[in-house]
């Protein structure tokens, strides 16, 4: 969760600095720092959209629905001292974490078609409910720990 977490906020305020370089209208041209910020978001934006989703949404959705019998959340007490710290930053980290998901789905279309990026694609909802079933195996696997109803989900 830390991990996650920390990478979250990085590029929170690398967005949120980048943002404010460019609402500047008397800057004369790009600087440095708002190229490989660019970049760096740019990257981000393709990981975390395509391969990084479950990484990132399971150790918060873990803590969540933290159980005492979860190998996940062995070793912390659940419900006492420092929990409601992780539950709060875990709460923050999520919501933040599916605003820049949906807003990342939704504005990184391709839409030329001569574009030689590999995903240039006509708008579609098809991004949106690919990133649901990504965020749904990660509720999945976060809820049912023991993996008692893994037959279910191998029939999707």
């Amino acid at each position: 969760m830390y991990i996650s977490f920390a990478i979250l906020a990085i590029m929170f305020a690398i967005s949120i600095r980048s943002i404010r370089i460019l609402s500047n209208p008397h800057r004369k041209s790009n600087s440095t720092f708002l190229n490989y910020s660019m970049k760096v978001l740019n990257t981000y934006n393709f990981l975390l959209t395509t391969i990084l989703t479950f990484p990132f949404y399971f150790p918060l959705l873990a803590l969540l629905a933290c159980s005492s019998e979860d190998k996940n959340t062995s070793g912390f007490a659940c419900f006492e001292g420092t929990f409601y710290i992780h539950f709060t930053l875990a709460i923050v980290g999520f919501i933040i974490l599916l605003g820049t998901t949906l807003l990342l789905t939704l504005l990184s279309v391709d839409l030329n078609p001569w574009s030689k990026t590999p995903f240039a694609a006509p708008k579609s909802r098809l991004n949106l409910a690919k990133l649901l079933l990504k965020i749904s195996v990660s509720v999945y696997f976060a809820l049912d720990f023991k993996v008692k109803a893994f037959f279910l989900i191998s029939f999707v």
